[in-house]
């Protein structure tokens, strides 16, 4: 049933050869329900759990972002942002604009661009720990002009990088202020591409596996200590959890 209610839901998908090819069908699918999806996580097959064993061929990162650029129309910056390793993961943050069924894709973070970088950096380093609240659109708006108030230089150099953000599209405006006179519906929207690989066993040991397993920013607790996601899942760590769990379960 409709509850009225808005709905911004975080999508992953697991990509296996079988699914490899329908990533850009996915992906333009997403953006056609944009309102409801803000982010979507394409997740390359490792050779764990289930899928030990399996035939996994051509799943990088790097193909996984070509098919996801397709599905967008355009080639995206494959340097936005990382969390961990780079070859960890892809992440991209963007704003997409839809004129009725077309869609426009603005990057946070363009490739080679150092003032787009560093106002991302900034505005995650002021805003990382602000909340918004759906139902508390006045409160939000408070909070975020005295937060911006409270760094009067960030605010200076935000209004000037707008509107340079805002003349480099200014050819694409035109067709926007056309669709809004004609009284049709332009809609902002943000969204987070991502592109996350997790590690097989036989990876984990290499120089680069070990360099991952370093920077991870996926851990979990075990016995207390913290361990990479890509080391519970392969190495066993995981079945031993469950079955810990399962045990403890019985026991009441």
């Amino acid at each position: 049933a409709h509850s009225g209610k808005r709905l911004h839901a975080a999508h992953t998908v697991t990509v296996t050869n079988e699914n490899f090819g329908q990533v850009p069908v996915i992906m333009h699918w997403v953006l056609d329900n944009v309102d409801a999806f803000r982010m979507i996580s394409f997740q390359p097959t490792a050779e764990v759990g289930r899928t030990l064993n399996r035939r996994i061929e051509g799943l990088t990162m790097n193909a996984v972002w070509a098919k996801v650029c397709v599905g967008v129309g355009r080639s995206l910056n494959r340097h936005a942002l990382h969390f961990g390793h780079p070859e960890c993961s892809i992440v991209s943050p963007v704003l997409v604009v839809s004129l009725d069924s077309h869609h426009e894709i603005i990057e946070c973070v363009r490739e080679n661009n150092r003032w787009d970088l560093r106002m991302m950096r900034m505005i995650l380093e002021k805003f990382g720990g602000f909340r918004l609240s759906e139902s508390r659109s006045f409160r939000n708006l408070v909070g975020i002009v005295s937060m911006l108030l409270r760094n009067a230089s960030f605010l200076f150099e935000l209004v000037f990088y707008g509107l340079y953000r805002v003349w480099g599209l200014h050819h694409w405006l035109s067709v926007a202020m056309a669709h809004v006179l004609r009284f049709r519906k332009v809609r902002v929207r943000p969204m987070v591409i991502v592109v996350h690989k997790f590690m097989s066993a036989d990876e984990l040991d290499t120089p680069l596996g070990r360099e991952r397993l370093q920077a991870c920013a996926f851990k979990v607790s075990v016995d207390g200590r913290m361990v990479s996601m890509c080391e519970v899942n392969a190495t066993g760590l995981r079945r031993n959890l469950n079955n810990a769990a399962r045990l403890q379960a019985v026991r009441g």
